[in-house]
């Protein structure tokens, strides 16, 4: 009887499946003696011997057709494994782009949390946080901390004062080059 090959359901993959027949009874042991008649009936020996070789034909055929076999089932077990491996491919790109996707989520609501909170744009790499919430507590808790302070405009000169008057010092009415030339142990004045 050929082999009926069958697709699994859940896999999509091929078994083939072999009726190799029910046993023809308990082979005997060659380790157990066993019991001959001491006489055969000569008219059942051309039948004994047909009967022994169908069956030994039938065993070879079968042999045979197991290692026709073989390679298939082996092949369909590689597919499996294949079919097995492209799943697990498949699973971990998708945790792989989960997991991008949730921290882009992620620091687009702290940059848009930071700016509507008036955190200053290169104070918002340290606002931290998962939820919403979170992210607000930060950036409220970074703004107090700042308190009112502002950062001043580069390249703007302040004046010196001590308690609103100018102060006295010397090095006031000089110039830069004066300055200058006095760090560099010269004369002031030229």
């Amino acid at each position: 009887m050929p082999p009926e090959p069958s697709a699994s359901p859940e896999t999509g993959a091929t078994s083939i499946q072999l009726n190799l027949g029910e046993p023809q009874g308990t082979p005997p042991n060659p380790a157990t003696p066993t019991e001959v008649d001491e006489e055969i009936d000569p008219e059942r020996l051309p039948g004994l011997k047909a009967a022994f070789k169908a069956e030994r034909d039938r065993r070879k055929a079968l042999e045979g057709q197991i290692k026709e076999l073989e390679p298939l089932a082996k092949a369909a077990k590689d597919a499996e494994e294949a079919n097995k491996s492209e799943v697990q491919k498949a699973t971990e790109k998708l945790a792989k782009e989960t997991e991008a996707r949730r921290l882009a989520e992620q620091a687009l609501m702290i940059q848009t949390v930071g700016s509507e909170k008036g955190v200053p744009a290169n104070l918002i790499k340290f606002l931290t946080g998962t939820t919403k919430a979170e992210v607000e507590a930060a950036a409220d808790e970074l703004l107090s901390a700042m308190g009112d302070a502002k950062p001043s405009m580069p390249g703007r000169p302040t004046e010196r004062m001590v308690n609103g008057k100018p102060s006295g010092n010397q090095l006031d009415g000089l110039d830069p080059v004066s300055l200058i030339r006095m760090g560099r142990g010269q004369s002031p004045l030229k």
